[in-house]
């Protein structure tokens, strides 16, 4: 709409000028011979006024016209440039909002004088919008690209997440990436710009935005990397436009081991590690028993956990039985009642569009039946405030093996807590070691291209000072160097000791083993 308007402008403009001189001259003919201006009738101006006018409308037209349709336009590059029309709020280095759900009148100021290039301007309203929302992390990051927007010596990352559909998540993650910014900018030459994505956790969407990704430009310069997605199904989703474009993706939540490419690093231990290590606490816990697993399948992150848990399980003398946690004809309670009465636990290894479904689950074997003993274990999609809230003490005693938990020996998890008003989970952390090992893989370099991202994150090793806890390098599938831990659910009125979200006395504490 914008172009054709601006055509109509520039095409219109000579024609009102032809037309007027045309106005002008047959003024000049009409009988107005007595009205004299400095001694000469008004007959000779008009004329004058009338051709010159002509004359010039005439000209600019048959410029306009003469152009070449095949000529490129002489259009000044937007911030974002898009190959085609997807919506504006799915990418914001700044110009535009992701997360609706917060009301901040200084956030959109900035926002607006980010958009009209004003970056001081843009900076000094989000430095207040942090203020008034310490825990938005979608302000610290356009604050952190405001200040350095005017550097050359700058490169740009994508922050994929699912805002739309999961907003906690999506923050969570961000929280790590802003965090790692900061950082990184205040401690290097070449700083690093964060472009938001919402991927909506939705595998067409994320077909768009990862391709839009690898082509678009932001603010003439390409994106060099790529951190995210959430859900392995994503990631597997995206890496087809990151491997042909040779563009590195660190994911800092994507566990699967299913997801194998030479641009694919993630910073969380795969479901390989998981799912063993959660197979050897059970066969401790409970001895060679047998136990239901409930699973989603097709889904990369549930059958990659599963195949895991069960080889290890298996090998160490227990058995398994599976049954789909997705169906649509699942009926918890007849499911409970139906299990075979050698079954001693349960294991919940639900992707996470039905996590929810566990807290069902759990509700109906703690219920006043004769499976209400059941112990519960489970995968990383469990541990989340949900889980906590709408379990309540359904879910104590639930185990669940995750990537990261924050000690006292994590100088991150204290910093992080201090910034962010309370204890971080484990995507922020794996996200901040993501975003760190980028700023690594980057250091001062003054010019660095996708290929030589790729290089150097293959070589890079990060210490624990700048990581959530422990040193980290990458192996030659692109996995971290890390092992993962275990959490169970406690009631915080038995053990004040333990941190719990809003609306639950209940929350997560790391086994020591």
């Amino acid at each position: 709409m914008d172009s054709v308007i601006s055509k109509a402008i520039e095409e219109g403009i000579p024609v009102l000028l032809a037309v007027a001189g045309l106005f002008f001259i047959l003024v000049a003919i009409a009988e107005i011979e007595k009205i004299k201006i400095n001694g000469k009738p008004l007959r000779f101006f008009s004329a004058s006024i009338g051709f010159s006018l002509l004359v010039i409308g005439v000209s600019l037209y048959l410029q306009g016209s003469n152009t070449s349709v095949t000529d490129e336009p002489n259009i000044d590059e937007s911030d974002i440039e898009t190959l085609v029309e997807l919506p504006s709020d799915w990418f914001s280095s700044g110009e535009s909002i992701i997360f609706s759900g917060h009301s901040n009148a200084d956030r959109d100021f900035g926002v607006a004088e980010f958009k009209d290039n004003n970056y001081d301007q843009a900076a000094n309203f989000f430095e207040k919008a942090v203020f008034a929302d310490p825990n938005d992390p979608e302000v610290q990051i356009y604050l952190n690209n405001s200040k350095i927007r005017k550097l050359t010596s700058r490169v740009v990352l994508a922050a994929i997440v699912p805002a739309e559909k999961e907003q906690n998540y999506a923050e969570a993650i961000l929280r790590g990436v802003a965090d790692s910014q900061r950082l990184c900018n205040e401690n290097q030459q070449t700083a690093i710009e964060i472009l938001i994505v919402d991927d909506g956790n939705d595998i067409n969407r994320v077909s768009k935005v990862s391709n839009q990704v690898v082509e678009m430009k932001v603010n003439n310069k390409e994106i060099v990397g790529v951190i995210g997605h959430y859900t392995s199904s994503a990631t597997r989703e995206g890496l087809k436009a990151y491997d042909q474009s040779n563009l590195a993706v660190i994911s800092p939540t994507s566990t699967s081991d299913f997801l194998q490419s030479k641009v694919f690093f993630r910073t969380p231990p795969s479901d390989r590690l998981n799912g063993s290590e959660l197979a050897k606490y059970v066969i401790r816990s409970l001895g060679k028993v047998e136990v239901e697993v409930l699973y989603t399948p097709d889904d990369p992150y549930s059958e990659s956990l599963l195949r895991a848990f069960k080889t290890e399980f298996e090998k160490l003398g227990g058995t398994t039985q599976e049954n789909d946690i997705s169906a649509g004809d699942l009926n918890v309670e007849n499911f409970i009642e139906s299990l075979d009465e050698e079954v001693s636990a349960i294991v919940l290894l639900p992707s996470a569009d039905f996590a929810a479904r566990a807290i069902a689950l759990s509700r109906v074997t703690k219920g006043t039946n004769s499976r209400n003993a059941l112990p519960l274990f489970g995968g990383d999609t469990l541990y989340s405030p949900e889980i906590l809230q709408g379990g309540g003490s359904a879910v104590e005693g639930l185990v669940i093996a995750i990537p990261w938990f924050p000690t006292e020996r994590s100088a991150y998890a204290t910093r992080a807590s201090e910034r962010w008003g309370g204890q971080v989970n484990w995507a922020t952390a794996m996200s901040f070691d993501a975003t760190q090992a980028f700023c690594y893989a980057i250091s001062d370099k003054t010019s660095i291209s996708r290929s030589d991202i790729i290089e150097s994150l293959n070589s890079i090793s990060v210490p624990a000072s700048d990581t959530s806890g422990a040193q980290f390098s990458f192996d030659s599938s692109g996995n971290a160097t890390r092992s993962p831990v275990l959490v169970k659910v406690v009631n915080a009125l038995e053990d004040p000791e333990v941190d719990t979200p809003r609306d639950t006395n209940y929350g997560f504490k790391l086994i020591e083993q």
